[in-house]
């Protein structure tokens, strides 16, 4: 957490640029750009400043969520439901109760996912590159993310045109392609980007896939995957419990579901 003050507020404080004290020119190992956003807060309440960025960004995208489900006609008592889980679930304890940073950058990944998906159910186009562009800037690996909701809702709207026909065959679809190439490409010049800041150094891609290979047949890294993803489901049970309450409740119309189910993707994306 101290790391991303320090970089916050490099540029208020006339510091180097995104520069901190533990692993020194940070722009060089990430591309944590929307961190400099928060900086004139974090320059007038220290850390306090980063919690309240988050606590806006997701009153913002909740807000949203919820006026959503409102105008899709989803019954009050499930809307407050869903609602109250996402807020008061495990996952919103863990956002806000990091216990080995105290906070990170990446959770604002999911307030502008939530944006992001939004935007583009509602076909605005202004909004949706906004949500984009800060889900990239958020980290370089923002891109796979902003591509698997963005596939998503493609791959949601492709079955509801052609109800019937398998999703599978959108796979053959131009549309498809050009969704995937276009955030690969936009992920490779993130990528490309780093390595040019660091000279081209091995990368933490490089270490991590070496790492793998040396650890993957060991017993104790499937022992850790698998403590790792209980961990995930745990906090995802919640909340994709109650979308799929939702969804059997809204069986008769196959927009809502549609709807709920890609919320839940969004979600857990």
């Amino acid at each position: 957490m101290y790391a991303f003050l320090q970089m916050s507020r490099s540029w208020v404080d006339d510091r180097p640029f995104m520069y901190e004290n533990v692993w020194g020119y940070h722009h060089k190992i990430h591309n944590y750009y929307t961190v400099l956003l928060w900086g004139p807060l974090c320059r007038a309440f220290g850390a306090y400043g980063l919690f309240a960025v988050q606590a806006g960004l997701l009153l913002i995208s909740y807000a949203a969520v919820n006026e959503q489900l409102y105008k899709r006609h989803l019954q009050d008592w499930a809307r407050y439901v869903l609602l109250g889980v996402v807020l008061f679930g495990p996952v919103s304890f863990w956002l806000n109760d990091h216990p080995n940073i105290g906070w990170h950058t990446e959770l604002t990944y999911l307030p502008f996912a939530l944006l992001f998906a939004l935007a583009l159910l509602r076909r605005v186009r202004l909004p949706a590159i906004i949500a984009g562009i800060a889900i990239i800037l958020v980290k370089e690996d923002g891109a796979v993310l902003a591509a698997m909701i963005h596939l998503a809702y493609e791959g949601i709207q492709f079955t509801r045109k052609r109800s019937g026909q398998p999703l599978w065959k959108w796979l053959g679809q131009r549309r498809f392609w050009l969704i995937t190439i276009g955030w690969g490409v936009v992920f490779l010049l993130g990528m490309l980007w780093v390595g040019y800041k660091n000279n081209f150094a091995e990368p933490r891609l490089q270490i991590a896939l070496t790492l793998l290979a040396g650890n993957i047949f060991e017993k104790v890294f499937w022992s850790q995957m698998a403590l790792l993803f209980g961990h995930s489901i745990i906090l995802l049970v919640p909340i994709i419990g109650v979308l799929g309450l939702l969804v059997v409740q809204t069986k008769n119309n196959l927009g809502n579901r549609l709807f709920l189910l890609w919320r839940a993707w969004a979600w857990a994306s």
